[in-house]
């Protein structure tokens, strides 16, 4: 797990050492660059695999093909042993070896053959030709621009900011943040900053850039087996992905909620592993649920459990740096416990498995279940609307005030229709997750969080076999009268605790309205001297009217969450007042 970084169509050391400083967070053990006529590769590692010899960037025998790589190949070794058996060379223990040799054998299009996530830049200096790859569920981030007449990228937009571009507001990402939470495709909150959509490649040659997909993920057709067969199956491809994940040179651990995608997780890999597993728990007092059910499971499976009881003024203080972390705000105040949470996971272990993606495969959600029971008898452009207002975390109304004039509708029906070949709408529903609210709202905080404290989160639910054969299942078997992830709740019944199947969906519960009474209140004075109001972003009257709403009403804190967050990223990023300066 790294960081990593470069131009291509150009050659700057000094410019790829300071992007590379910028995310020293990512890689604390070692850095390395390669510079070349017209390209410069730079790589912070986190030490996870070959500890020793796994310096980067890395070549070839020829030393004439070179790649810098974030991620983990978990099929590495058996591609390893193919390659040498062709008459390939290998020089370190590292699975980001086996890529340039995969390259040589079969071009561009070995992306298709690894199982793993990643991101890397991989360099030919015969042909000086950059290749850009993103893994096909967006688990690792890359971001791209064009600069300097060539190209600039980076695993985070702050190491591509170090180049001195004009840091400009994109409005259309804007209005799309506050309509659904994050921004659609491959826009990112800058303008001109964009991010390679997941399973897709960027090729760069002669001053030209190429973007084309090299994965897409589409429902082929729904199984026909009875429900203990497909449940067997579902089994043993999680535990064989949650196994893939525990190659490892460093110890692992896993986050544990307490609810059903983490604890089945730990008791996959309780069977799997000798000693006991390392569990970690973040709340918010000591009667938390969260608390209560994650300590069920971890004396159940007799984990070495940690648990942490976050401060709330610790919380304030870090919040703006959490937003540094981030580089885009993120409408989720799971932000805060997972920062906790992983922390506390970096005091113990390197990498730390999450549960991450097994609600949008198996329909976890509310929403899911609405659109199984009742969406199918509803106009089509009236299913899409209700959707578009479940995704909201506004209201309407709001969101047009603030900016005035744009609408989401039209890119909205864009993405979420390439779903077009699905059986239903809930099958369109979980492929626009998949595809696009996990890269751009889930993944990105998990890793942007996790890699500011140094840690690798690897996500077993995103493995690609269990992928494809959990959207080929049933919709009737993932909710069953109106029972969630009713499937997965019967593949893992046997293997983790009663209680913990019967209990109630909760991802990191946060006392959000609480919160805004307390600490957070204070920090409303950034929003009600709104900077972005004062440069005419957003409307002052409006957003007063906002702050001072006496309304329960849970949707209100999430708003004024996002508006906060985007009022302090917009401070920290875009005016880059001095009272928000990190390292």
């Amino acid at each position: 797990m790294c960081g990593i970084c470069g131009v291509a169509g150009f050659e700057d050391k000094e410019l790829v050492k300071r992007m590379c400083n910028t995310i020293k967070h990512r890689g604390p053990d070692d850095q390395g660059i390669f510079s070349n006529d017209n390209v410069t590769l730079g790589n912070r590692r986190l030490s996870v695999i070959d500890l020793e010899g796994g310096h980067q960037p890395i070549h070839n025998e020829e030393e004439s093909v070179w790649v810098t790589y974030n991620g983990e190949i978990y099929n590495y070794q058996t591609l390893r042993t193919e390659l040498e058996k062709l008459g390939h060379s290998f020089y370190t223990r590292s699975d980001t070896e086996v890529i340039v040799h995969l390259y040589e054998e079969f071009g561009e299009n070995f992306t298709t053959k690894l199982r793993g996530m990643f991101a890397f830049a991989l360099w030919d200096i015969d042909t000086e030709k950059l290749i850009l790859a993103r893994d096909g569920r967006g688990i690792k981030p890359l971001y791209y621009t064009n600069f300097n007449e060539g190209i600039i990228f980076a695993s985070e937009i702050k190491s591509i900011l170090e180049c001195g571009i004009k840091r400009s507001l994109n409005l259309k990402a804007v209005d799309q943040f506050l309509s659904y939470r994050f921004v659609f495709g491959s826009d990112t909150m800058f303008e001109g900053v964009k991010s390679l959509l997941p399973g897709s490649l960027l090729l760069y040659e002669g001053g030209k850039a190429v973007t084309k997909n090299f994965l897409h993920l589409r429902v082929r057709g729904k199984l026909s087996e009875n429900e203990k067969i497909v449940a067997e199956k579902l089994k043993k491809l999680l535990d064989e992905a949650v196994q893939l994940r525990l190659i490892s040179d460093v110890p692992l651990g896993v986050f544990l909620s307490g609810g059903i995608d983490s604890t089945s997780i730990v008791g996959s890999m309780s069977v799997l592993v000798d000693d006991p597993v390392k569990t970690f728990t973040v709340g918010f007092d000591d009667g938390d649920e969260d608390f209560k059910k994650a300590r069920l499971v971890a004396e159940y499976f007799g984990t070495d459990h940690h648990e942490l009881i976050v401060d709330f003024d610790d919380m304030t203080k870090k919040f703006p740096k959490m937003i540094w972390h981030l580089d885009e705000p993120v409408a989720d105040p799971a932000i805060v416990p997972f920062y906790f949470v992983s922390k506390l996971a970096r005091n113990n272990v390197k990498v730390s498995l999450v549960g991450e993606g097994a609600d949008e495969l198996f329909g976890g959600y509310l929403h899911h279940k609405l659109a199984f029971s009742y969406a199918n008898f509803l106009p089509e452009i009236l299913k899409r609307k209700i959707l578009m207002r479940l995704n909201a975390p506004s209201p309407i109304n709001d969101r047009r005030f603030l900016l005035g004039n744009t609408e989401n509708h039209i890119e909205f029906k864009k993405f979420f229709d390439k779903a077009h070949n699905s059986y239903d709408f809930l099958d369109k529903i979980l492929l626009w997750e998949i595809r696009n609210v996990l890269p751009k709202f889930q993944l990105m905080r998990v890793d942007k969080i996790t890699m500011a404290h140094s840690l690798e989160a690897r996500v077993p639910y995103l493995d690609p076999k269990l992928i494809e054969y959990a959207v080929s299942i049933p919709n009737n078997l993932k909710l069953k009268a109106l029972d969630g992830k009713y499937i997965l709740k019967k593949a893992v019944k046997k293997s983790i605790p009663k209680p913990i199947i019967k209990s109630k969906k909760r991802i990191f519960t946060v006392p959000l309205r609480t919160w805004f009474r307390e600490g957070l209140g204070e920090m409303l004075s950034y929003l009600y001297d709104s900077t972005m109001s004062e440069d005419r972003y957003l409307n002052r009257e409006h957003i007063h009217k906002i702050i001072n709403r006496k309304s329960a009403r849970n949707s209100h804190f999430y708003h004024l969450w996002s508006l906060l967050m985007l009022e302090l990223w917009y401070r920290i990023f875009i005016k880059e007042e001095k009272s928000w300066k990190f390292p």
